[in-house]
């Protein structure tokens, strides 16, 4: 039975020790970051429309159906003709990706943010306002290491519980897809990777934060 892509890929909800709530610092310090920003657009749409009402409304729960995910589906073009992986070892876009497989991905994002605009835009009310934060690079260069970093050492992860004859080709998902009995170890072996990534280098995420509003 299908599942909607909003019951797979999300946080890890409540407040428990692996929650998003609990691991969440760098959101955390990025909304306090653009606080001023948001208190801003909150004014001018005030003082440009002055509402009887005004609805201020937060679609940045990572744990739930508001969720704006990374895409909406496998994009195509990972696969050759003949259904061969060209994305092999990786689970994102990495330095190892062809420029088929980033160029995919690319396209694949430009739908999906055009229609997260366009569908925002449509909740917008008349003069309303919309401030969103999006994780950046610092350079030009795709992949860049900023951004991937990550996904890249939770691939060296499942990658080496294959390896070791473990059944295992972010918690919702892979737990759905390949069950949770192996979470722990995965997870265990992660952590082990970034700490072994931060004793070398001190990863940092450039955010870009854009305020939009709907045409009068």
């Amino acid at each position: 039975m299908g599942m909607k892509v909003e019951q797979v890929l999300h946080m890890v909800g409540g407040a428990g020790e692996t929650s998003y709530a609990t691991n969440s610092r760098v959101q955390e310090k990025a909304i306090f970051e653009t606080k001023t920003m948001v208190e801003e657009a909150v004014r001018e749409v005030y003082k440009t429309v002055l509402p009887e009402n005004m609805v201020v409304a937060d679609l940045g729960c990572s744990s739930g159906p508001n969720t704006f995910h990374v895409v909406s589906e496998v994009p195509l073009g990972v696969e050759s003709d003949t259904g061969v992986p060209l994305n092999e070892g990786n689970i994102y876009v990495s330095e190892t990706s062809p420029p088929a497989v980033v160029k995919s991905y690319q396209e694949q994002y430009r739908r999906d943010f055009t229609t997260f605009l366009e569908s925002r835009f449509q909740e917008l009310g008349f003069g309303g306002r919309m401030v969103f934060t999006l994780l950046g690079r610092a350079t030009e260069r795709v992949p860049s290491e900023e951004p991937c970093q990550l996904w890249g050492l939770l691939a060296e992860a499942l990658n080496a519980m294959v390896l070791e004859g473990i059944r295992a080709v972010i918690e919702p998902v892979i737990a759905r897809n390949f069950g949770e009995d192996m979470l722990d170890d995965l997870f265990s072996r992660y952590a082990k990777n970034v700490a072994r990534h931060l004793l070398k280098e001190k990863t940092k995420y450039p955010l870009f934060v854009i305020a939009l509003k709907a045409k009068m």
